[in-house]
């Protein structure tokens, strides 16, 4: 991740071909190899996954994700559709950040919120039972209750709220999220600050 300017500094630079990005006030975090369809998140926003054509507007056409994006009508306007097959959710402002294919246990975000992964059962909070995410959750405590609980294993964060946004597997850099904040993928050493370069993700498709 070279290439991009701005979000605070460089941003939610994400995975590991980032090159057409200028800001997020421009072109933001864009995240995946191609993408070409969208026209504003901000500018152009978190473009992430390859094929999207579909959603009006997340600001405009926002963070739209993964491939197949048809049943969701509002975030905004479309917003967040992220998975393939989404059809159980009916509310984070309206359908919302609907994520991944089989959803059916968790209450509420707003609504039914940013259910993401197949297997939510032992987060109890965020609002309700919140952006529930992996299958095995078990050793954070807090974000506003349990949280934005990702990834499996999950020990060396300290702090979003109380134990927070811990996403990947093995997090071991990061010292403040508004430090070092959501460091998300395994290997990760080079980004100092959300209001500087935070949200450094993948090093290098290699690695």
């Amino acid at each position: 991740m070279s290439d991009c300017q701005d979000l605070g500094a460089c941003g939610a630079l994400l995975f590991p071909k980032v090159s057409d990005c200028q800001d997020l006030d421009a072109c933001g975090a864009l995240l995946y190899l191609k993408m070409s369809d969208c026209q504003d998140l901000g500018a152009c926003g978190a473009l992430m996954f390859p094929k999207m054509s579909d959603c009006q507007d997340l600001g405009a056409c926002g963070a739209l994700l993964y491939l197949k994006v048809s049943d969701c009508q509002d975030l905004g306007a479309c917003g967040a559709l992220l998975f393939p097959k989404m059809s159980d959710c009916k509310d984070l402002g309206a359908c919302g950040a609907l994520l991944f294919p089989k959803m059916s246990d968790c209450q509420d975000l707003g609504a039914c919120g940013a259910l993401l992964f197949p297997k939510m059962s032992d987060c109890q909070d965020l609002g309700a039972c919140g952006a529930l995410l992996f299958p095995k959750m078990s050793d954070c405590q807090d974000l506003g209750a349990c949280g934005a609980l990702l990834f499996p294993k999950m020990s060396y964060c300290k702090d979003l709220g109380a134990c927070g946004a811990l996403l990947f597997l093995k997090m071991s850099d990061c010292q403040d999220f508004g430090a070092c904040g959501a460091l998300l993928f395994p290997k990760m050493s080079d980004c100092q600050d959300l209001g500087a370069c935070v949200r450094c993700i993948i090093v290098s498709q290699d690695e």
